[in-house]
């Protein structure tokens, strides 16, 4: 999908303030490229590097990817203080920072790099990403892990029903696996290293 250097500009006059952190989010408008069939604001292959400040509804963002820099290596997404809700992320990359409110949403196959998930992220599908050195830091409330290669950096975080179907998760933390991997469905929180079956809390 082409979009032209007018259509970038006007969307990243909305993801990206200026000057000094916005003090109330701003709705992103819809897109250059009109309504997909399912009723999606359709942003396909948007070269997106960074988001902040904004709401976001009823959008697709597959196949996203962040712009080359001037040696040729892809820059990182960052999502900062964002609200998204039925947001498709799938195959987008590559992540630095997912950091907001997010439910309803798809990152399935994202790329990701280093990344740290913040905020609380509700009813959302992680299908078949890698977590590779990411840093977790949030509330994952009847989430999908299938399938996900979960070689994280850190897992403090709290997981409310959440599944693990297929994910393989790093022999460094046995504790965590044996119970990600005990039911379809697991509630845990890992707080200071160690994890507590059966419990919740809110990580802020």
């Amino acid at each position: 999908m082409n979009w032209t250097n007018e259509e970038i500009n006007s969307v990243n006059s909305v993801l990206i303030p200026k000057g000094r952190q916005r003090q109330n989010p701003v709705e992103l408008s819809q897109s250059p490229h009109g309504i997909l069939p399912n009723g999606t604001a359709d942003f396909r292959q948007f070269p997106l590097t960074r988001a902040s400040g904004v709401i976001i509804s009823n959008a697709d963002f597959a196949n996203s990817r962040s712009p080359e820099n001037e040696y040729g290596v892809d820059q990182s997404i960052m999502l900062t203080w964002v609200k998204c809700e039925r947001v498709l992320f799938d195959r987008a990359r590559v992540f630095h920072r997912i950091d907001g409110r997010f439910d309803n949403c798809s990152f399935q196959r994202i790329g990701t790099d280093h990344c740290g998930f913040v905020g609380t992220f509700t009813d959302c599908d992680f299908t078949g990403t890698s977590f590779r050195n990411a840093h977790l830091v949030a509330n994952f409330v009847r989430c999908r892990f299938h399938d996900c290669k979960m070689k994280v950096g850190s897992w403090g975080s709290s997981f409310e029903n959440c599944e693990f179907v297929g994910a393989s998760i790093d022999p460094l933390f046995a504790d965590v696996r044996d119970i990600a991997l005990s039911s379809d469905k697991v509630t845990f929180v890992v707080l200071t290293g160690k994890v507590h079956a059966g419990e919740t809390r809110h990580i802020s």
